[in-house]
């Protein structure tokens, strides 16, 4: 059964800074990190879905969710843990970006999918990405910690979404990998 999500991918925008924040969190056993090529901004996390529903999805993905087409501008900062400091499962870098815009998609992405019968998040949509999950039974170190803290409101790069995508998720031993299933590009002017 294929593993799928909807997310705004990011990954073509690997710079140095994103490199550094790579490599320092990959020297801590007790982090899962995201490769920058992986990086995505989850809309919808869909899981295992079966093969009628995975079709049912990609045969109406473009269709149904034509309307939003548009570029949305971005800026990605500082770094943060959910759910808090004292106990993080996952830790991210901020978005700051036009909210009406992306809340508008992110509500079209879950009219979609509950169309299809998924469940609709309950949750306020908060847009991140994702750079480490803390590993189960782990605990952040000292200077981890104080990386976030003195690193709160590190700018990475400014940037556009330009497109919207449809992803399969393998896991592996190596990782999670991704392959694109389907996009839909945005285009400059709406």
């Amino acid at each position: 059964m294929p593993r799928l999500f909807i997310a705004l991918p990011v990954n073509n925008i690997i710079n140095d800074k994103t490199n550094e924040i790579y490599n320092y969190f990959n020297k801590y056993k007790e982090l899962k990190v995201v490769p920058p090529e992986n990086y995505h901004i989850t809309l919808k996390f869909l899981g295992e879905c079966s093969e009628k529903t995975a079709n049912k999805i990609k045969d109406n993905f473009n269709d149904n969710l034509i309307d939003i087409k548009k570029i949305i501008s971005f800026t990605l900062f500082g770094l943060g843990v959910f759910p808090d400091l004292k106990n993080p499962n996952v830790i991210w870098a901020g978005i700051k970006t036009d909210e009406t815009a992306i809340n508008k998609l992110s509500q079209s992405v879950e009219n979609f999918t509950s169309d299809l019968g998924f469940k609709k998040e309950k949750n306020k949509f908060v847009p991140h990405l994702t750079l480490a999950r803390i590993r189960k039974g782990s605990k952040l170190n000292e200077q981890i910690r104080q990386y976030l803290v003195e690193n709160k409101e590190l700018f990475f790069f400014e940037s556009k979404f330009n497109k919207l995508a449809l992803y399969s998720s393998t896991l592996t031993k190596e990782g999670p990998v991704y392959t694109e299933i389907q996009s839909i590009n945005f285009s400059p002017e709406q």
